[in-house]
């Protein structure tokens, strides 16, 4: 399934804002369980976002090996209209 262009937007915006020292850090590797927090600040409550797509990008850009390893979340949405963003907490169980 091919992401709609808000989607690949969110997608570049997130792997650039991760922290260089984040990135490849591999958490979860040897079958660590992780647990993650993410909040959502939203500009309007209008929108949504998929917390998967977060724990995918994850993935992707290294922060944890495999996503499959997070086996508890805590997923929270809060409107920002000034600063919208995603914060995500990542911690080995």
């Amino acid at each position: 399934m091919i992401p709609d262009a808000m989607a690949r937007k969110f997608e570049l915006d997130f792997i650039t804002q991760v922290p260089a020292e984040y990135r490849n850090l591999k958490m979860g590797g040897l079958d660590t369980p992780l647990k993650a927090t993410i909040t959502v600040y939203y500009p309007s409550r209008r929108q949504d976002l998929d917390c998967a797509l977060v724990y995918d990008l994850l993935q992707k850009s290294g922060v944890v090996a495999n996503d499959r390893y997070i086996i508890e979340h805590h997923e929270f949405a809060e409107v920002d209209a000034k600063n919208p963003r995603v914060e995500v907490t990542i911690e080995e169980l």
